[in-house]
């Protein structure tokens, strides 16, 4: 189910943002980067239609 996938992606990243956030230390890039990464590893996980 790579809904499932997504979602906890998804709260990882929020996670992530937010302890980063508290150092004060993620830019956009950051975030970019991190959203490429979930998508490409989703996009590799799911079955080619």
């Amino acid at each position: 189910m790579w809904i499932s996938v997504i979602a906890s992606n998804l709260m990882r990243l929020m996670k992530s943002i937010a302890l980063d956030d508290q150092q004060q230390s993620w830019t956009i890039n950051t975030f970019r980067d991190r959203l490429l990464k979930i998508g490409g590893r989703v996009s590799l996980s799911t079955p080619a239609r």
